[in-house]
């Protein structure tokens, strides 16, 4: 979702002996999604979701401007990326468009269809490490975009480690995470 952007300085208010420094990062914060899902498997859940994310609220929120937005897990400006110089902008009529197009129904707020004979809500738990609070805020900013969209995200906090094993077990639907 966010890299670190060249050239970002953090500013200290009254501190004159303090100086501050930037550098560039190779950190990728991502909304990873579970394609064991029936829901999240549909190639068009996952545009619309792409779709509905405010990239660029995450962030001036919770990056303080101090990131850039990402499609894929490497910089803009690297040779070897060619497939992610298009930046991709918010826009919940197109995500929920792009629902109803595809036969899901909202009910009660939800987006809702039968898949493969079963009855398929686009109801999700979000799980996130609750000891990053970066990520605690990715994760609220998403469920906002995404619940604006016709989605139901449940934020699941959890400590670094059981955040860990339920990706490695594939207990997930969707997470919050890095590649540095």
């Amino acid at each position: 979702i966010a890299s670190t952007k060249q050239g970002s300085v953090i500013k200290f208010a009254n501190v004159s002996d303090m100086r501050a420094s930037s550098h560039e990062s190779a950190v990728y914060n991502f909304l990873g999604l579970n394609h064991s899902n029936t829901s999240l498997s549909s190639k068009e859940v996952r545009e619309a979701i792409n779709l509905a994310v405010n990239r660029d609220k995450i962030v001036d929120d919770i990056f303080a401007g101090n990131a850039e937005t990402a499609t894929a897990p490497m910089r803009k400006d690297w040779f070897i990326n060619t497939a992610s110089k298009k930046k991709i902008e918010a826009d919940l009529g197109s995500a929920e468009r792009l629902l109803l197009k595809n036969e899901w129904k909202k009910r009660n707020g939800i987006y809702s269809k039968t898949i493969e004979n079963t009855f398929q809500n686009l109801e999700f738990d979000l799980l996130v490490n609750k000891d990053n609070s970066a990520r605690v805020n990715m994760a609220k900013s998403i469920k906002f975009d995404l619940e604006s969209t016709g989605f139901k995200i449940n934020v699941i906090p959890v400590v670094y480690d059981d955040y860990i094993n339920r990706i490695q077990n594939g207990q997930y639907e969707m997470f919050i995470g890095s590649i540095k």
